[in-house]
Parts: C-alpha cells; sequence; structure tokens
C-alpha cells in the first residue's frame, strides 16, 4: 500500500509543480527524514516541518524518497525526504492538497498546515457531525453539471 500512496504522492507533486510553478510538501520527523546540518527544531520534531520547492531547483524524487539542498535562510542543507515521510501535498495557487492521515490516525495537530492553509482548510471544512457532535467520514459532493443558460 505504501507504494502506491508514494506513487500518488509523487504525481501530485509534480502536477501541481507543472501547473503553479512550486509546491509544498508538509514532512513528518522521522529517523529517515534528513534537514541537514540544521535538523528538527524543536516544534518541527511536535508538527513536522513544510518544506517548498519550485521549477526551477535541482532535487531529484527518486525510488525511495526527495534528494535536494534546501536554502534556510542563507545556509545550504543538503536533505533527504523519504516518501514515506512526506504527509501532505499542497499547491496555494491552486487551492488543491492531498493529505494523508498521520500516523495513529485522527485529525491533524493544529499546525499541520501553514497559517494561511489552516484558515482556508477551516472555511472549507465539509465533514457532517453524527447527533453526538463526532464527525462522521462522508462528504458530499455534486458532480452533475450545472445547466447553460440558452
Amino acid at each position: 500500500m505504501s507504494e502506491v500512496l508514494n506513487g500518488l504522492k509523487k504525481q501530485t507533486f509534480f502536477s501541481f509543480l507543472d501547473a503553479a510553478g512550486r509546491v509544498f510538501i508538509h514532512v513528518r520527523p522521522s529517523g529517515g527524514a534528513f534537514i541537514g546540518e540544521r535538523g528538527f527544531t524543536p516544534d518541527e520534531l511536535e508538527k513536522g516541518i513544510v518544506l517548498v520547492f519550485n521549477s526551477k531547483m535541482p532535487f531529484d524524487w527518486g525510488q525511495q524518497g526527495i534528494s535536494a539542498t534546501l536554502v534556510f535562510g542563507s545556509s545550504a542543507q543538503k536533505c533527504f525526504i523519504p516518501a514515506d515521510d512526506i504527509i501532505a501535498v499542497f499547491s496555494p495557487e491552486l487551492e488543491a492538497r492531498l493529505i494523508l492521515d498521520p500516523p495513529g490516525g485522527g485529525p491533524p495537530k493544529d499546525g499541520f498546515l501553514p497559517p494561511e492553509e489552516q484558515k482556508t482548510a477551516a472555511s472549507h471544512d465539509q465533514t457532517e457531525r453524527n447527533e453526538d457532535g463526532g464527525r462522521k467520514k462522508l462528504i458530499k459532493v455534486d458532480f452533475r453539471r450545472k445547466e447553460r443558460d440558452k
């Protein structure tokens, strides 16, 4: 199953990159993710880190994940992000995102997305509530085409 999801992440990543010129990924901290000498900050160890890639950056998405030299402040850091550790791929320009359940299930913690994305996500919450206030896992989508005025 991991290979299927990682293929979907990669396909989404490159689709967003081609369409918008940049793409964001949210990476959970793990023993496999390497963010250069800088490592993860204490906050990132709890919530993960959001990284930005653009179409002009040199990087390689190999079989195991992404290898790149990323700049933090004025310091370039060699990084490796395992595909298994990517828990979201999103594009603010396209208003689109692929979010995978974080390990352990349940809703993501606050800070899962950058603040501007959190506001957007909160305003577009399509989850219905059960009678006891809990969330149903149902999203209603209307795929009917609108009739054009003739």
